[in-house]
């Protein structure tokens, strides 16, 4: 719509020609005080376009773009504006906090440390140095920051809750616990304190601890617009099915799944209960889902091919477990499920090729011998039967009738089929993968076990990793690199020499709970059983459905508490 003014024409609802840069730069901050950032952004705009040296109008633009979650375009306005404005340590820190928002920890590094020449010396600024020094990796470096952080001011509860993050994050939970406890102190309303301490307490199966200050947090934040709300559920769900309050665990997962449709771990959660609570079928709908959302995680498939077996649907649960093999095919884990569902149904020579791979990748694993070992007997059982039944053809008596694959097998295979959370009496070695024993353990993040369940673990998984054939072939520069020699050195007993390299990998990438579980099987073979469980915690929180993490984990318990 056309509107005159003065003698001329201007379209409604834009800014008129006749505004000065100056009246235009006076409605930006108006318009961003009254929280109308897209007015504002229209404003700033106007000011640059008429004078491009406006370093306030960029750096107002650039801190807009910052909190609407635009960090490129923010992080554009503000390398503008220090062009102009090279020594202004308020825009040094804005672009520090773009930078760490695009995870470039080192330029985040350098300007943050830009802003602080500067004598920006401010909380915020110690906090997002620690942690850009976090996202580096650079551990001793980020700790100080953060001690430098809450040095600024000790009553701020944002810099206690964002170092006991990095704690958690390290494994170190009774300083997770000790900073959660601190930040709830200074602002008993923060909610994600409660959870994140409740979180921790379930790491050291204090789970009644965990359940209450879970509890506390959905009840400071019940609407659904809180971010973190549907991870909340799920763990207050898994604390509660490890204390036994199976009818509360499953409204729990129920409702983390009502706030979040999307959430794999939830579906994957509830359908081992139910499971538990014989409802099959309602399982395998669950786990159909978790397909569904998540198609290339070999985990789901094992689930599935789990309810599948169970059903009597072997066909369909081997196909999964082959999908499983074809996702991850470096992994031990998805070739001793298929091999195990071969026992079962008595197709022992198909068992015995899959047993054989699986011990091949992870040779120091007991219960995978066991199986193919029994494997071997049955095999050499049934030549024995079927000699047997050769003679007596050549006698003129028929043979008896081949039974076919029947559930009575179960009895003397392993419990790869469907639910089976008891641990093998040596611990197994860590190449397998992060999917799920037989086809998925109870957990938190993931689901807890009965009777003994692990702590509650954290959110994501990892992807699997092939094994190398020698620590020179597979060393390099990065961190799978170092994993890959890590595990070379596993396979040859050198245990010291394992952890020098993995201890790099570690470094390298923090999230490779591949590299944290072989560590801690490491540390488990030289004696060193509670940092063995710490290493074994960071893997089971990176990826809360790795099952060779929890059962290396309770091994190591069991090691520290032989009465257990």
């Amino acid at each position: 719509m056309l509107l005159p003014i003065g003698g001329g024409l201007i379209l409604e609802g834009q800014p008129s020609i006749s505004r000065s840069p100056a009246q235009a730069y006076e409605a930006g901050v108006k318009a961003e005080s009254a929280g109308k950032l897209d007015e504002a952004v229209g404003a700033y705009t106007e000011v640059i376009r008429e004078n491009p040296k406006s370093s306030g109008a960029l750096r107002r633009r650039g801190a807009i773009y910052l909190k609407k979650g635009e960090a490129r375009l923010a992080a554009q306005d503000l390398e503008s504006a220090l062009q102009l404005a090279m020594s202004d340590p308020e825009t040094w820190k804005l672009l520090g906090d773009a930078r760490l928002a695009l995870k470039e920890y080192r330029e985040a590094q350098a300007a943050y440390e830009r802003a602080l020449q500067g004598q920006l010396e401010t909380a915020s600024v110690y906090r997002g140095l620690a942690d850009s020094y976090a996202g580096a990796g650079d551990k001793e470096k980020a700790l100080k920051a953060y001690a430098d952080c809450i040095r600024m001011r000790l009553d701020n509860p944002q810099s206690y809750l964002a170092r006991g993050r990095y704690y958690e994050k390290l494994g170190r939970h009774l300083d997770a616990i000790e900073d959660f406890s601190q930040a709830v102190q200074f602002q008993p309303d923060m909610a994600e304190g409660f959870f994140r301490r409740g979180y921790n307490y379930g790491q050291l199966a204090k789970f009644d601890l965990a359940e209450r200050d879970i509890s506390i947090a959905l009840k400071l934040r019940p609407d659904a617009q809180w971010p973190q709300r549907a991870e909340a559920l799920l763990f207050h769900g898994a604390a509660l099915e490890v204390l036994g309050k199976e009818t509360e665990a499953l409204a729990n997962y129920t409702a983390a799944l009502s706030t979040d449709p999307k959430l794999v771990r939830a579906y994957l959660a509830r359908s081992n209960l139910l499971v538990k609570q014989g409802k099959p079928e309602e399982a395998l709908a669950d786990r159909q889902m978790a397909v569904t959302l998540d198609p290339n995680n070999p985990v789901v498939y094992l689930a599935r091919g789990g309810s599948f077996h169970e059903l009597g649907r072997h066909d369909e649960g081997l196909a999964d477990r082959s999908k499983a093999i074809q996702l991850a095919p470096a992994n031990a884990l998805t070739w001793y499920s298929r091999g195990s569902s071969y026992f079962l149904l008595k197709r022992y020579e198909l068992a015995k090729l899959d047993l054989e791979q699986a011990k091949r990748l992870d040779p120091g694993n007991a219960e995978y011998a066991g199986v193919l070992e029994k494997t071997l007997a049955a095999m050499k059982e049934q030549d024995l039967e079927r000699g047997a039944a050769l003679a007596k053809a050549k006698s003129g008596v028929a043979p008896p009738e081949q039974p076919g694959a029947t559930h009575e097998a179960a009895a003397a295979a392993p419990k790869a089929m469907e639910g089976s959370t008891k641990s093998a009496a040596k611990p197994a070695t860590t190449n397998e993968p992060e999917v799920a024993r037989g086809p998925m353990p109870p957990t938190p993040k993931s689901e807890p076990a009965a009777p003994k369940p692990p702590p509650i673990p954290a959110p994501p998984s990892a992807a699997a990793k092939s094994e190398p054939a020698t620590p020179t072939a597979a060393r390099g520069k990065t961190a799978d690199g170092y994993h890959m020699a890590g595990r070379a050195f596993l396979e040859q007993g050198k245990f010291e020499a394992a952890i020098a390299e993995l201890d790099r990998a570690v470094e390298l990438n923090p999230k490779l709970a591949l590299a944290w579980n072989a560590r801690g099987y490491a540390k488990m073979r030289l004696g060193r059983y509670m940092d063995a469980v710490m290493d074994f915690d960071k893997a089971l929180q990176l990826n809360p459905s790795y099952a060779n993490a929890k059962q290396n984990k309770e091994a190591a318990f069991r090691m520290l508490n032989p009465k257990l």
